[in-house]
């Protein structure tokens, strides 16, 4: 079984738990909540993700007359497609994940919205009927194994001028390694993670220029009570994960703690 199909699995199997008992079952958002403001409901949290990518739609909108087109690799059940749609009416949205089950949600849940379109793919292969202004990822780009094919998808897909927006965790220098970082990717099945200057230096080398690079660690709620005893159950918890994926996503989420 290749990376790709081991990933489809983790979430075929996960997403109904995920958001069961995730950060908020109302929004169907599976990221993580990002903390800018102490005063942030955990709803507002949830969404700056989706505010800071919603700005630059506006910094594309100030180039282009016309609607935009806009994808999200890998994401999930939509939430991210849906609020920025209800933001951006007249704009394209495209909403790819690798999940026949997330798939099948974010269908339903966004049948209405005309110019949403919901795809079950793997996005480093599909292929797009028209230039996207803008990809973005949260939390998926870490998923990818094959980097310098998802570059060169981004490369292939995107119109010149457009952007390309990922939030996700990166290591603060090359070479880093622990077992916490290994316990990590093979808990959340992850591909390497990148240093940001090794990113940054594949990204120049096809084409791409980084304008903006924004640190939300410190915005982010760790250490609460149930990663606390995540931690003191981890060595239960390694060995449910060989044979649970939900066990797995504690597992690795541990590692990312």
């Amino acid at each position: 079984m290749d990376h790709a199909e081991r990933v489809k699995q983790y979430y075929n199997r996960n997403t109904a738990r995920f958001l069961r008992w995730g950060d908020h079952n109302q929004t169907k958002s599976i990221h993580q909540p990002v903390w800018r403001q102490p005063s942030f409901t955990k709803e507002q949290a949830l969404h700056y993700p989706h505010e800071l990518i919603n700005s630059q739609i506006q910094k594309l909108r100030g180039q282009k007359h016309q609607f935009l087109h806009v994808a999200d690799f890998g994401s999930g059940v939509g939430a991210s497609i849906k609020y920025l749609a209800e933001l951006n009416p007249n704009d394209y949205f495209y909403a790819i994940t690798i999940s026949k089950t997330q798939n099948e949600i974010a269908s339903k849940w966004l049948q209405n919205f005309e110019h949403v379109q919901c795809l079950e793919a793997n996005f480093l292969e599909y292929d797009f009927a028209q230039k996207l202004d803008c990809i973005f990822q949260i939390e998926s780009f870490n998923h990818v194994a094959a980097r310098e094919r998802l570059i060169f998808q981004v490369t292939s897909k995107l119109i010149n001028g457009g952007y390309w927006i990922i939030l996700d965790d990166f290591l603060t220098e090359d070479g880093l390694t622990s077992k916490w970082i290994d316990q990590y990717e093979k808990g959340w099945l992850l591909g390497k993670i990148d240093s940001l200057v090794a990113f940054t230096d594949r990204a120049k080398s096809s084409g791409l220029e980084v304008v903006q690079d924004q640190d939300l660690t410190p915005y982010l709620r760790l250490g609460r009570t149930r990663d606390k005893l995540i931690k003191a159950l981890n060595p239960l918890i390694s060995q449910l994960a060989k044979v649970n994926h939900y066990a797995r996503s504690w597992f690795g989420g541990l590692g990312r703690q």
